[in-house]
């Protein structure tokens, strides 16, 4: 069930997200990004709750922001 929240709430769980990102990877190299196993597991989390929002974002903001919601989600 989708649960409608404010867009200012959708926007900052999105860039805590985007924040824990940036931490995980932190003075990481593509490289050791691809070969380490628990980082990208941490990361991937993260990046579908992103997209959960954008859809979210998308269904409930539509006309708000021009954002490219399909190629977020």
């Amino acid at each position: 069930m989708l649960h409608h929240k404010s867009l200012a709430t959708y926007i900052a769980w999105m860039e805590e997200m985007i924040q824990r990102i940036e931490l995980y990877t932190k003075d990481m190299t593509y490289e050791q990004f691809v070969h380490d196993t628990k980082t990208v597991d941490a990361v991937i989390t993260p990046l579908i709750q992103i997209g959960e929002n954008a859809g979210n974002m998308s269904k409930f903001y539509p006309d708000v922001l021009q954002l490219p919601y399909s190629g977020i989600v």
